[in-house]
């Protein structure tokens, strides 16, 4: 419930990075893919030679309503590299520019969902972003899709917890996903003094979204079917309820509660374990610490 308040209150109540129509940014060139300073070498970009500036409102793209970014950027690559008609409004009155893109290499996303590299139709422009509160329904599946993943993270911890010990005692690099308490207070830290696009709002959204992860993280582990966790209680009480049941059927006796005494052995090694999980993550947070940037 910790989690789903926190959420509710980052996503609808503050909202999430969303792009808008509006130029955030208008490069003078083109980098080289990886590269974010402009150097003699680089090509100029298309957008800032034909007259496009930051705060700049697309209009339309060649004859294509910008009625969102993801609308502009298909345009952009529908119409490769001739030259398009861009209506823009600055300071309430509308212009017609003409943008020629050119084809650089850029990160994009294949039809596998995999990150691939290729040429692609450019002009030098990103848009401006704010943050726009989601509704129910995209909340929902979101927080639906985070308590998948949590879970999914619980089951494969095992494997995350070798990997940990390679990049802690190893060269190996270490993997976001598993962060004990001092990583989680460290994060905390970092998101509440890095400053953000979007102010005290950025930096709330972002807190808020560690916190909600935290709490369903501790929500998901401790439903692990093994005692001392509250899972190993509950299965205690499924075994009792199914015995019972059976019995029932059978016209046999109530067997009475189940003995939980008999687990203590295996309680004893759950709880030792949790310890040195415990001391491991606190020692990749100190000597390998996951950050922000």
């Amino acid at each position: 419930m910790l989690a789903f308040v926190l959420l509710a209150v980052a996503l609808m109540g503050i909202g999430v990075p969303t792009a808008t129509t509006t130029l955030g940014t208008v490069s003078p060139c083109l980098p080289a893919a990886g590269e974010s300073e402009c150097t003699d070498a680089d090509v100029p970009a298309p957008a800032a030679a034909a007259g496009l500036e930051v705060g700049d409102v697309l209009v339309s793209w060649n004859g294509v309503a910008a009625t969102e970014w993801a609308a502009v950027q298909q345009a952009i690559r529908d119409g490769g590299t001739a030259p398009a008609v861009v209506v823009v409004e600055r300071d309430g009155v509308r212009q017609e520019l003409e943008v020629s893109p050119v084809t650089a290499e850029r990160q994009v996303e294949g039809p596998d969902g995999a990150v691939v590299t290729q040429d692609i139709p450019v002009v030098g422009i990103s848009p401006e972003q704010v943050l726009e509160p989601v509704g129910p329904g995209e909340f929902v599946s979101s927080f639906a899709t985070g308590v998948v993943e949590t879970f999914r993270i619980v089951v494969t911890f095992p494997a995350h917890l070798g990997r940990l010990v390679s990049s802690t005692f190893g060269d190996a690099e270490r993997e976001p996903g598993v962060v004990g308490l001092v990583g989680v207070g460290r994060l905390a830290g970092e998101v509440t003094s890095t400053p953000t696009d979007f102010g005290a709002a950025g930096a709330a959204l972002t807190l808020l979204q560690v916190l909600s992860s935290l709490n369903l993280a501790l929500f998901a582990f401790n439903m692990v079917p093994l005692l001392p966790l509250d899972g190993g209680h509950i299965a205690g009480a499924l075994w009792e309820a199914v015995r019972r049941r059976v019995a029932r059927w059978r016209g046999r006796p109530d067997p009475g509660p189940v003995d939980s005494a008999r687990l203590l052995p295996l309680t004893y090694v759950v709880a030792v374990g949790l310890v040195a999980v415990f001391v491991l993550l606190t020692i990749a947070d100190v000597v390998d610490p996951l950050r922000l940037v």
